[in-house]
């Protein structure tokens, strides 16, 4: 099953979902792309509605980032709130996610 909303995500929310939901095969932060996109979403410039994506494993029922990890950490360095589209589906096990 997939669910799908549009959420403002603050720097709060999006601290806890890095928080809770880190995907531990993520990839490296890149700290110029995030200050990039922090920048972005400062002048007004950052494209709203972009998708932030979370699985949900059957197996052990936690929920997990699998992308927007850098557009997350842009929202906290920035401090403002920014608009995406929500995207949530299930999976079985860790083998799905990868």
């Amino acid at each position: 099953m997939t669910s799908v909303n549009v959420q403002t995500i603050t720097p709060l929310v999006a601290t806890e979902l890095l928080s809770t939901a880190a995907y531990e095969h993520e990839r490296r932060l890149r700290a110029e792309w995030v200050k990039y996109l922090a920048e972005e979403m400062r002048r007004g410039s950052f494209k709203q509605d972009t998708v932030i994506e979370t699985v949900k494993r059957g197996d052990n029922g936690k929920m997990v980032l699998v992308d927007g990890y850098h557009r997350l950490n842009a929202v906290i360095q920035s401090g403002l709130p920014c608009r995406f589209v929500m995207l949530a589906s299930e999976v079985k096990d860790a083998n799905e996610i990868a």
